[in-house]
């Protein structure tokens, strides 16, 4: 087994620049953690709960939410282009993270299923022209931005504040907010910005468009 003292050692091998390179990468990977993601990963859950996942810029693909009180932190650029799930007891707090429409994600950018809970903060919700075939593909007849899908009528499920709606032509959404289940559950909206021209569908607080 090394002993403890194996790096000192190693570092008085080093020229001053090669110190302070290892400092720097060292202060680096201690700063951002072990759940770090770069561009191109998607998110795991690996613990049985409060798994705390920092996004670099780039794309993250889509994540199926099972575990709770997840924590997803996105750095300035941090996207999903994948459908993001909430499943039936997964919770998650999303801050500062981008959801881009796709092929992949055209129905709804996010899901929250009976018996998952999510809180939105400082987010932005990006649908594009549903002339755009290739960007978007064909969106259904209920097609929106956040999906609610539960049997439990007017369950709560999510919370948005400080979050951007946005699109610059007509998506194919019907509403930023649609009900997929056989009851109609509900979400509550703070202190946000309504840019798609469509009604929110659930009760909101201060919204501006």
């Amino acid at each position: 087994m090394a002993d403890k003292n194996t790096q000192l050692l190693e570092d008085r091998e080093l020229s001053l620049k090669d110190r302070v390179d290892r400092f720097l990468m060292d202060d680096l990977v201690r700063s951002r953690g072990t759940n770090f993601l770069r561009d191109g990963s998607a998110p795991q859950e690996t613990k049985e709960s409060e798994n705390f996942l920092l996004l670099q810029e780039g794309n993250h693909k889509g994540i199926q939410v099972v575990k709770k009180q997840t924590v997803l932190m996105g750095q300035a650029g941090a996207k999903f282009t994948a459908p993001v799930v909430i499943q039936n007891g997964g919770s998650a707090i999303f801050s500062g993270c981008y959801f881009e429409q796709t092929t992949q994600n055209t129905d709804f950018l996010v899901k929250i299923q009976e018996g998952g809970r999510a809180i939105f903060h400082n987010c932005v919700f990006k649908r594009f022209d549903v002339k755009n075939k290739e960007k978007v593909g064909k969106p259904a007849a209920n097609a929106c931005y956040i999906a609610l899908e539960t049997s439990v009528l007017g369950e709560n499920l999510a919370i948005v504040t400080n979050c951007i709606f946005r699109e610059d032509a007509p998506s194919g959404a019907s509403q930023v907010v649609n009900n997929t289940g056989t009851a109609a559950g509900t979400m509550e909206f703070y202190l946000s910005i309504n840019q798609t021209g469509l009604a929110v569908g659930v009760p909101i607080t201060g919204v501006i468009s």
